[in-house]
């Protein structure tokens, strides 16, 4: 969650949350890099069609253009009706593993200043990095 300013990485499974300034970095992309950074930094190629959630999606595989990037191996699956990204599984160089799903995406829609604002859970570790 980020207001603008500030971000906080919440892990439900190690009662968590790491806050720090609001930065994007190769070890900690920011939910838009997911989305838009890779048309710049990866070149793509198609693999397959596929059904996710029971739609049709289109499988790629990105090629990173720098041989030292942080991220070695990047999937997306695009839907095929609306083009919107829908799954993106990326490997680093230590060999971690994080697959992302976007479900019930929707455009152009009013949100609450307050859904901006992280809410700490009671019992959560806190590692303010600021």
């Amino acid at each position: 969650v980020t207001d603008g300013t500030t971000v906080w990485t919440y892990s439900k499974a190690n009662e968590q949350v790491i806050i720090d300034r609001l930065q994007s970095s190769d070890e900690n992309p920011l939910p838009k890099d997911l989305l838009f950074k890779y048309s710049e930094e990866y070149n793509p190629h198609f693999v397959a069609e596929e059904k996710l959630d029971g739609n049709k999606a289109y499988k790629l595989n990105l090629v990173p253009k720098d041989e030292e990037a942080f991220v070695t191996s990047l999937q997306i699956w695009v839907d095929a009706k609306s083009w919107l990204t829908v799954k993106v599984r990326q490997v680093d160089i230590n060999g971690n593993v994080n697959t992302y799903f976007l479900r019930n995406a929707q455009q152009n829609v009013k949100l609450e200043e307050s859904l901006f604002d992280f809410q700490i859970p009671p019992e959560t570790e806190v590692v303010d990095l600021r």
